[in-house]
């Protein structure tokens, strides 16, 4: 028996009754959260991670403050804009990515590995993608730079 010390399960149920108990939260936007933790429960999905994604949601409802089936791609673009502009960390800005257009491929029926175009267009979401696709590596007069870098820190551990 794996110990759970952050006790996921009754904080899975206590962000559950706060999304019920949310005036801010519209029954079309409750509805879907709630299906969707269903959804994310039936595939297996740990406690903490369905936790995670019920909070982003539930934030994700207060910044875009309409209801989720009649985002327009304009609308995710300028979340995602609000999302870059704000004082998240790179990792939580991910995170929310991630919940972002897992949420609207599966509120939207498409099948694995494809997303419908209201985000498709949300960029990397992979940690060390998001590395590699940091703007100072970006410019080409940097890669050869980060390459040699990363051969050199490679034969120091040898």
């Amino acid at each position: 028996m794996v110990l759970d010390i952050h006790n996921y399960p009754r904080r899975v149920s206590s962000v559950l009754d706060k999304i019920r108990k949310d005036e801010q939260i519209s029954d079309s936007n409750k509805l879907l959260i709630l299906k969707y933790h269903q959804h994310l429960e039936a595939c297996g999905i740990s406690a903490g991670r369905v936790m995670k994604y019920l909070y982003h949601l539930r934030s994700i409802n207060n910044m875009m403050k309409m209801d989720f089936e009649k985002a327009t791609r304009d609308d995710m673009e300028k979340l995602m804009q609000y999302l870059e502009k704000s004082n998240y960390k790179d990792n939580t800005k991910k995170d929310f990515k991630v919940v972002v257009k897992r949420f609207w491929q599966w509120m939207k029926d498409f099948p694995d590995k494809r997303y419908p175009p209201e985000v498709d267009f949300i960029g990397p979401h992979n940690a060390r993608t998001m590395f590699y696709f940091h703007d100072s590596v970006n410019r080409r007069d940097n890669i050869e730079q980060v390459l040699n870098e990363l051969k050199e820190s490679s034969k120091n551990r040898n």
